[in-house]
């Protein structure tokens, strides 16, 4: 699993972002479908594309977390791919951005895999990809400022 959180660096998530880049590469045999389930339903947005090595490369960043790309590698000799078992989690604090998510997935035809609703504090949400990649959508409720530990209030 590899597990990301969108929140605002003032929020506790310092990192210099101009020399951190993680970039998630998964094969795929339909780009216009990866494109659609990862930037219409869950909010990415394209920002480049090459060709190299017979694949066709397609790069995509979320605005809340520019230093996560995912890579979506469509290769023109080998159009069947292996189905594969991996979860991306992204985490949100935003309840609301998390629901907003949740209704553009449902809305453009995804199911819901599996949910966890139960807890309103931490629920989480998860689909397939077209190619069979699973991401996860996780709700935290922000830890409340007890004045002993890092100040979470955006200033």
């Amino acid at each position: 699993m590899v597990r990301v959180w969108f929140g605002n660096e003032s929020q506790g998530l310092q990192r210099d972002r101009d020399e951190f880049v993680a970039t998630l590469h998964t094969a795929i045999t339909d780009t216009e479908a990866a494109k659609r389930f990862y930037c219409e339903g869950l909010g990415f947005a394209v920002v480049g594309t090459t060709r190299r090595d017979g694949r066709r490369q397609t790069f995509l960043n979320h605005t809340r977390l520019p230093s996560l790309s995912l890579c979506l590698n469509e290769y023109a000799d080998h159009p069947d791919i292996e189905s594969r078992e991996h979860m991306l989690e992204i985490g949100m604090w935003d309840l609301a951005e998390w629901q907003a998510a949740r209704d553009r997935m449902a809305k453009l035809g995804y199911d819901v895999s599996t949910e966890k609703t139960s807890n309103p504090h931490q629920m989480f949400a998860e689909w397939r990809d077209p190619n069979g990649g699973g991401i996860r959508l996780t709700y935290t409720q922000r830890p409340a400022n007890t004045g002993n530990g890092p100040d979470f209030e955006h200033k």
